[in-house]
């Protein structure tokens, strides 16, 4: 009897033991490997002066590198390439096929949620020359491989490569397209901004102050492309004065979506975000609520822009209110 109780407990232990296994070998991470191409680069005809043949499909000389980024699409939040954060695959030119093609390593991706993938190519000098979408859903039983992305834009910037309300490489959405790449006070030059969804943070929609209340710092402006200039003068003026959390200092802070340059923005900034996003039901931008802007007022007022008017005004920039980060590129 002692004998069938030992033999009984050595098998209900190997099943727990087994159980246990088990349970860690469902555990184990889930690496996905999407084999893509790009589509839409333009390519141009060359001629070989020594054979007299024309040769087809050369690439375009203007692009320099091409990238792909991954989204979660209802957070806009970029998913780490094979559990790296912050990676970004960056794309090689494949001469033989005309194609510019990688792998994306997505780990564990959400089993039924929908991935956003974004290629854009860029010139040596940084500006965007071309751009686009694919989405994908329930990748981990259907990845689709390989899949192409198309993309849309001009070897010389000539065709935007970006769409007002579209999504924008640090996955924020597009506020202002400009017709060229210029510069309006600041180096470098640009052409796009986009803003940074809700989920930049990770709890919502966040509020702060603007800065020291009764103090006037001096150098704001309120123009469209002033905010990256305006937010480095908060920070420096908070930092000198042992501020912290501020607004500007939140934004300047911020490494969302594998991006770094992430500002507060002017406040003609965020009347754009009026006119070119809520005005069309897009981006995600409170229509109720009070945005920071970058712009001082006065010693005592920043500038605000309300959506719920909507309407431009001031208030004690010791108060606490919505802002939201944008970046230019």
């Amino acid at each position: 009897m002692k004998i069938m109780r030992i033999l009984a407990l050595i098998v209900f232990s190997c099943t727990l033991i087994a159980g246990c296994k088990l349970a860690d070998k469902d555990k184990a991470d889930k690496t996905f490997n999407l084999q893509v191409e790009i589509s839409g680069i333009a390519e141009f005809d060359s001629f070989n002066s020594r054979t007299g043949v024309g040769i087809n499909s050369v690439f375009d000389s203007q692009v320099d590198k091409v990238f792909v980024k991954a989204f979660q699409q209802d957070t806009r939040i970029h998913l780490p390439q094979g559990g790296v954060a912050g990676s970004v695959l960056q794309l090689t030119r494949n001469t033989s096929k005309n194609k510019w093609e990688g792998v994306v390593v997505l780990t564990n991706p959400e089993p039924s949620g929908t991935v956003v993938f974004l290629a854009y190519a860029v010139a040596a000098n940084g500006r965007h020359l071309y751009s686009g979408t694919v989405t994908k859903t329930n990748i981990q039983n259907d990845p689709g491989l390989p899949f192409e992305i198309p993309v849309t834009g001009s070897n010389l910037g000539t065709t935007a490569a970006y769409e007002l309300g579209g999504w924008g490489p640090g996955g924020g959405f597009i506020f202002n397209v400009r017709a060229s790449y210029t510069t309006s006070g600041y180096t470098p030059s640009w052409r796009y901004m986009e803003v940074a969804p809700l989920s930049w943070n990770g709890n919502g929609e966040n509020s702060a102050q603007w800065g020291l209340y009764g103090t006037y710092i001096g150098g704001t402006f309120v123009n469209t492309g002033k905010g990256a200039e305006n937010t480095a003068v908060l920070v420096n003026f908070a930092n000198d004065h042992s501020l912290s959390g501020t607004a500007a200092q939140q934004c300047y802070d911020s490494n969302f979506n594998a991006s770094n340059d992430w500002v507060l923005p002017s406040i003609n900034e965020l009347i754009l975000m009026q006119s070119n996003l809520i005005d069309n039901d897009w981006g995600d931008l409170s229509a109720s609520g009070k945005y920071w802007s970058s712009s001082e007022y006065d010693a005592e007022m920043g500038s605000i822009y309300d959506f719920n008017v909507p309407l431009s005004i001031t208030n004690n920039k010791n108060y606490s209110f919505y802002f939201r980060p944008v970046r230019i590129f």
